[in-house]
């Protein structure tokens, strides 16, 4: 037989890892709000640094979905737990924004509304579809139920009488 078929991981191997060998599950870096904040404004305020965060953010990118990638990078890292990132992002995001609107950069926050379409527009294309939904029939063919002679009880899971 191929060797190579059986060097594959037994199921469940990967829950059985040593606790703590992920950067996650060790202490935070940053305990605070105000610690997080110290270590994501300056990176942000730097244009060299940041440019690249920027520029998407021009080109479209919601400023709240930038934000919350940088802190799910900075959970996965280990640098601050989901509680206090969660604290500190409507901070990084009226930071950003403020930046955005010194730099000249056409930006959205991400909370917008998303929809233009109006109630009346949505409910006449639900009739439409609706109508021309329901106009299609379907015919059910009837077939003759053939009757079917029990078989003996056999087999493992089969009763026995006593």
């Amino acid at each position: 037989m191929d060797q190579q078929l059986f060097d594959a991981p037994i199921p469940g191997q990967s829950l059985t890892g040593e606790v703590g060998a992920y950067p996650w599950e060790q202490p935070p870096q940053y305990n605070t709000v105000e610690e997080v904040l110290d270590y994501y404004l300056p990176k942000l305020s730097d244009m060299d640094s940041s440019i690249e965060l920027y520029e998407s953010i021009d080109e479209g990118v919601p400023i709240t979905a930038a934000v919350d990638l940088l802190l799910t990078v900075g959970n996965m890292q280990g640098s601050h737990t989901l509680d206090v990132s969660t604290l500190a992002a409507p901070v990084l995001v009226e930071f950003m924004t403020n930046v955005s609107d010194k730099l000249g950069i056409k930006y959205k926050v991400g909370t917008e509304k998303q929809s233009t379409i109006s109630k009346k527009q949505i409910s006449k294309a639900m009739e439409d579809i609706g109508s021309s939904y329901m106009d299609t029939e379907v015919e059910e063919k009837e077939e003759p139920i053939e009757a079917v002679e029990a078989a003996p009880e056999q087999g493992l899971m089969a009763r026995r009488e006593v």
